[in-house]
């Protein structure tokens, strides 16, 4: 496989590996012939890696990560970034100014970690963690989209819609309270037919 990027390698275990020292090395692994990769196929669970960045990478969820994937993975990652170096920090907070808001995708990542960091009471905040974007359900506690699945009138952005979720719920509720009426009336009335038609006990 011909390559025009610069690898720079070290011995160790008898054989010659590649050295992954930059972003620039990360975001370019699709030139490197696979045959000077360590490995092929590597499990997603039982490394030193969190188990959870490693099924994202595994796009075909067989429970192992594979070149392309990883290839994938990086140059995504390298893309989201002003600078690929960052990846290589080994950080756990991202300075908000270092994602690449100059495509549409890097935007609505910039727009999604401020969301967060606003639902998490830190709209102050220039750095997102780890642990910031790690835990859902905290980050959607205080809001009306608690995750639940439920859109509630109080989530719409102006005030008549609002009224209007109020006026249809209360008119769902009205609706499901007879729906309920019915249905036991008919229960009473199938226990009825039950009674009527049981055959009458032994003397």
């Amino acid at each position: 496989m011909a390559t025009n990027y610069a690898w720079k390698f070290f011995r160790a275990g008898g054989f010659d590996q590649v050295k992954l020292e930059s972003g620039a090395d990360l975001i370019n692994l699709d030139q490197l012939d696979q045959k000077l990769w360590v490995a092929l196929a590597c499990p997603t669970t039982g490394l030193e890696f969190d188990p959870k960045t490693a099924a994202l990478i595994d796009t075909d969820k067989d429970g192992r990560m594979r070149p392309p994937e990883v290839i994938a993975a990086d140059k995504w990652a390298g893309s989201m970034l002003k600078n690929p170096d960052d990846l290589v920090k080994g950080s756990d907070t991202l300075p908000l100014s270092a994602i690449n808001d100059a495509m549409p995708e890097g935007k609505q990542l910039l727009a999604s970690a401020k969301q967060i960091l606003v639902n998490l009471g830190k709209k102050d905040a220039t750095a997102i963690s780890l642990a910031d974007a790690s835990d859902v359900n905290k980050i959607f506690a205080n809001t009306v989209f608690n995750g639940d699945g439920v859109i509630i009138a109080e989530s719409a952005s102006d005030a008549a819609a609002r009224r209007q979720g109020g006026v249809e719920r209360g008119q769902l509720g009205r609706v499901a309270g007879q729906t309920r009426r019915v249905r036991c009336v008919e229960c009473r009335e199938c226990r009825g037919r039950r009674g009527t038609t049981r055959p009458p006990a032994r003397p």
